[in-house]
């Protein structure tokens, strides 16, 4: 009997510091004060508030990348048209006519689904999920009226042939634009205030040779003549 008395000892020890150990940690939980709850949400919202932008950008930059992959398909089936219209360029006015841009581009693109209202009162969200939407299209255009995404350069029939230009009569085909960003109308010219810079300050630019850019309302001139809208001016204003 005396040799258990060591054993039991031993046993009472442990039990004591086992007790001992869940107080300590059921006090440690309970030292969690209120203050430092609040200090925690406290961080926790700075780190959301600073993370925030940075996502929306994210999302902005990927509806600019969408927008900017629909335009370059655009810019394939306008190659595509021409190769089947004899060079000609579509018509840049945005109604129902056999010949404008939006309607013959529409029926390369999806040859077996009937295209929607072409006339203005129809331009709203009728091409989403199509290659002629943007994601940043807006509900209401920045000039009023219906908004729209995409309109035709025109003054393209201007420089080269009316109603349909000539493709090959374009000099200048890596700086003379098609196509870009819009407010509320089928066509863009120097002075109808158009342009839709919706892509944080830039708007999507489809050039005669299918090159896309994104460009600052300071990169694009205001002249007529300009070899940017069909000129033969190369100059820069």
């Amino acid at each position: 009997m005396a040799l258990r008395t060591p054993c039991k000892k031993q046993f009472l020890s442990q039990s004591t510091l086992q007790s001992s150990a869940t107080r300590s940690r059921a006090d440690s939980v309970a030292g969690f004060t209120l203050t430092e709850l609040l200090i925690t949400i406290a961080i926790i919202a700075v780190l959301a508030a600073l993370a925030f932008p940075v996502f929306r950008g994210m999302a902005r930059k990927g509806k600019t990348a969408t927008a900017v992959s629909n335009v370059r398909q655009i810019g394939v089936l306008t190659e595509q048209y021409q190769a089947d219209s004899g060079g000609t360029l579509p018509n840049d006015l945005f109604t129902n006519r056999s010949d404008t841009w939006i309607k013959v581009l529409w029926e390369l693109a999806y040859p077996n689904q009937e295209g929607p209202d072409f006339t203005p009162d129809g331009a709203g969200q009728v091409m989403k999920g199509t290659i002629f939407h943007t994601p940043l299209q807006e509900k209401v255009s920045p000039n009023g009226g219906p908004s729209r995404c995409f309109a035709w350069n025109g003054h393209l029939r201007y420089h080269f042939g009316h109603p349909r230009p000539v493709a090959t009569r374009v000099t200048h085909t890596t700086r003379t634009i098609l196509l870009s960003d819009t407010t509320n109308s089928s066509r863009i010219t120097v002075d109808n205030n158009q342009i839709n810079y919706r892509n944080d300050g830039k708007a999507i630019f489809l050039f005669v040779d299918g090159r896309v850019e994104l460009l600052k309302p300071e990169q694009v001139p205001l002249v007529r003549d300009n070899v940017f809208w069909g000129g033969d001016d190369l100059g820069t204003d």
